[in-house]
């Protein structure tokens, strides 16, 4: 299984979040907005693995919701929907 790590972590002046998720192919460059919705696409110059581009960005927005809810323990990320 490959490795995914988030290398960098930002607030841009619009009051979202950037995160850069390295790869094993690349970077993976992931939006967080300010209701905590994550949204992803791979960098340019990103190396072609055995995951499609869409595995990859599911794979890069899971690295990053872990280690967010690990750092805000007492936080609800649940994404039930009635």
């Amino acid at each position: 299984m490959s490795h995914f790590t988030v290398v960098e972590s930002r607030m841009e002046t619009d009051g979202t979040r950037r995160h850069l998720v390295q790869g094993p192919g690349g970077t993976v460059i992931v939006l967080e907005d300010d209701a905590g919705n994550l949204s992803g696409r791979l960098q340019p110059g990103y190396v072609a693995t055995d995951e499609n581009e869409q595995q990859t960005v599911a794979r890069a927005l899971e690295v990053v919701r872990e280690l967010f809810q690990d750092s805000n323990p007492a936080q609800d990320n649940s994404e039930e929907r009635s």
